[in-house]
């Protein structure tokens, strides 16, 4: 069963059980299985540099689980069910030895391509695992639109992430 626009109804009509299973039954199904995507990064991590941003790469996550309304491609989760989403995201560094006292390393989820405000920030400690994690925000999204998480340091071009880095939307409200 999938959504189906609602119908007006028009007064004196007959309500028959195929009109209300189809705007009423099967919409309440709906609705209570939410459109959701979690794309995990599960084993290798890949990386496609970002030319227009030094150092920055988007995260090739390899597995989508749970998804509805969504779908993986090279990373970036498209939407096919437009209204407002929640976004939420982790990107796990893993230790380096070759760190320095300046280092940062962060995380930005891009819709459509452009940078949200959704970021976090971490010093890249020598030896020390750091977890960039970007609390749920609501964004408005149209059928078609992407979701991506990219990783970003500010130096050095080996970057080592760990398995268990997700990006994780949700359909709140359907338009």
């Amino acid at each position: 069963m999938a959504w189906t626009t609602p119908a007006a109804a028009t007064t004196g009509a007959t309500l028959t059980k195929s009109w209300l299973d189809t705007y009423v039954k099967d919409n309440m199904v709906d609705v209570g299985r939410p459109s959701l995507g979690n794309a995990v990064l599960t084993s290798s991590v890949t990386w496609i540099s970002v030319g227009s941003e030094d150092y920055s790469y988007t995260l090739l996550l390899n597995s989508l689980t749970m998804s509805r309304n969504t779908s993986l491609s090279g990373g970036v989760i498209t939407v096919s069910q437009a209204g407002i989403w929640a976004v939420s995201a982790s990107l796990v560094w893993a230790a380096t030895a070759s760190a320095t006292g300046s280092s940062l390393r962060g995380a930005k989820v891009y819709i459509n391509g452009a940078a949200s405000d959704a970021r976090s920030m971490q010093p890249n400690l020598q030896n020390i695992s750091a977890v960039c994690t970007i609390p749920t925000f609501l964004v408005s999204l149209a059928a078609g639109n992407t979701i991506e998480l990219r990783g970003w340091q500010n130096s050095g071009s080996t970057i080592n992430v760990s398995a268990g880095s997700r990006l994780s939307c949700w359909l709140v409200y359907r338009s």
